[in-house]
């Protein structure tokens, strides 16, 4: 699309991430021991809420005070 259509691409998010047990922290050993012993449901129920509009917005938040100069757009 984008190859046929450049003209409706005005920007790219590019992510790239490797992801290790050891850096991902407390709260995912929480959701591994879950998974361990059973408790899928409560499982999916936080792994939804991770890729929710609203976790999305929050894992996305600036997390240090900006200068009012700065103005970072909000794509949610």
């Amino acid at each position: 699309m984008a190859v046929e259509h450049p003209e409706w691409i005005s920007a790219l998010i590019v992510q790239n991430v490797n992801a290790y047990s050891e850096g991902l922290g407390s709260g995912f050993k929480k959701i591994m021991t879950m998974e361990d012993v059973g408790d899928k449901a409560e499982v999916e129920n936080i792994l939804k809420s991770i890729i929710s509009s609203e976790g999305i917005k929050v894992q996305n938040k600036p997390r240090v005070q900006l200068s009012p100069l700065i103005s970072i757009p909000m794509l949610i």
